[in-house]
Parts: structure tokens; sequence; C-alpha cells
């Protein structure tokens, strides 16, 4: 099926042909395409009240150039045109409960001592995998050269105070967060999930996160206020910037 087609825009003229293969429901489909771009890894997130109603999407994410970019529902381009029916019908209600208004969309992640932390989906840009070899010292600070910009890290498991080993490999797995208007990057040991839950039980207790624990998924998760945490980084470019 052309995608040009499902999304009602006109024909492209002549050209190359890009084919991208889908599966829905164990079905396996072409989706003709005008050029494929790049592949990333992306947080997806749930599209507002506005544009729930509208078909194909399965949320949006943020670019790292700040682009909004719509994600496509394989299963719902896959209704459209008959293909799968089933599969829809329980990714529908499975979708419904997902952005239901007292859920909380939360990054899971690890601190490398059985820990878990959770960032909120809303504050998170990208997630990213860095060099360790590309780290450098402004002043006190870590910072790594990022889309043209110096992007100040902040390491999670310094902020929560926990006391795990350190974890190996080259690669650093960062989560690029917005702050005060800012990016900055958030070192984890690892990323754990993403869910969606309604945070019922849960505790004011001072885990360092500054924003109380909650059970996500069945483990006690601290919850972390990411403006709180990047303080420290922020404020003190702010004030040499000043």
């Amino acid at each position: 099926m052309d995608l040009r087609e499902q999304l009602e825009l006109p024909p492209a003229g002549l050209g190359t042909t890009y084919v991208v293969v889908l599966r829905a429901d164990n079905e396996e489909y072409g989706l003709v395409v005008d050029d494929i771009l790049d592949t990333e890894e992306i947080v997806v997130k749930p599209l507002g009240h506005q544009l729930r109603g509208i078909p194909l999407y399965a949320g949006a994410t943020i670019m790292g150039d700040g682009a909004v970019a719509l994600i496509l529902d394989a299963t719902a381009i896959a209704r459209k045109v008959g293909m799968s029916a089933e599969a829809t019908r329980g990714l529908r209600q499975e979708t419904q409960e997902l952005v239901r208004d007292d859920l909380t969309s939360l990054l899971v992640v690890d601190l490398g001592d059985g820990r878990r932390a959770a960032i909120p989906v809303s504050a998170v840009d990208r997630l990213e995998e860095i060099d360790r070899g590309s780290v450098e010292r402004a002043g006190s600070h870590d910072v790594v050269q990022y889309r043209g910009s110096i992007l100040p890290l902040v390491h999670l498991d310094r902020v929560l105070m926990a006391h795990g080993d350190p974890v190996a490999g080259q690669k650093l797995q960062v989560v690029v967060c917005r702050s005060q208007g800012q990016l900055v990057g958030v070192v984890v040991a690892g990323i754990v999930d993403i869910v969606a839950t309604d945070l019922t039980v849960r505790t004011s207790l001072d885990t360092t996160g500054q924003a109380g624990s909650a059970v996500v998924n069945g483990h006690v998760t601290e919850l972390v206020d990411i403006d709180r945490a990047a303080a420290g980084v922020l404020d003190t470019r702010l004030a040499r910037t000043a």
C-alpha cells in the first residue's frame, strides 16, 4: 500500500520506490514511502486530547532538532485496508488504557544498585548512547559536545546517592531531558521500560529524588524531579553566562 494514499496526499513523481516491510497481526505488508532518512531511538509520547481521534497515528516524538514527528500505527494502517481486525480491537483497547487522564507516562531507569527511578516522559527529548571517551570537563561538571551545542551531564546515581558498582562498557546510557528550557543529559545505568501508571501506591518518603516513590510495574520506584536534579548544573551554567 502507498503511504501517500493512506494520508490522502497527491501522488509522488516517478523515481525510486522504497518499501518498508511492516508486520501487523503476524501478517507482513509493504508500505511504499518517498524516501528513507534514518533510524533513530525515540521516546513515543501520546497525542494530546485534541488529536487522539485521528486514525493512523500511535503517538508523536520530538526529534533532535526540535521538530515534532508523528508515529505511524502499523496496525491501524493495516485495519484501514481490511488486513487486521482482531488485533486492532485489542490494540485500540490497550491504547485507550494508556491515554487515560489519570495515567502518568514514565521512563523507568536502573540506578545500578538494585534501585529503580522514573523520569516523566513529558520531560524526555530522546535516548542516546554516548562514548565515554567523548565526555569532557567544564569546571566541575561533565559535558559532551552534542548536536552543535555543549550538553551538561547529570549522573543520576550521584544525585540519588546510589552506591552501585560503576557501569562497565564504552557507552553511557543518556536520557536527554529538557529542564528550564535547556537540554541536559541524565546518565543512568540502564533503560528499563516506558510505562503508563496511575501512581496510586506511593509515598512522600524522601528518597533524594525530591518527588517521593511509587509502585511502578510491581517495583518501588523513585520519582525524579528533573528540574531539581539538574538545578546545580543549570544554575552554574546560567551564572557563568550572566
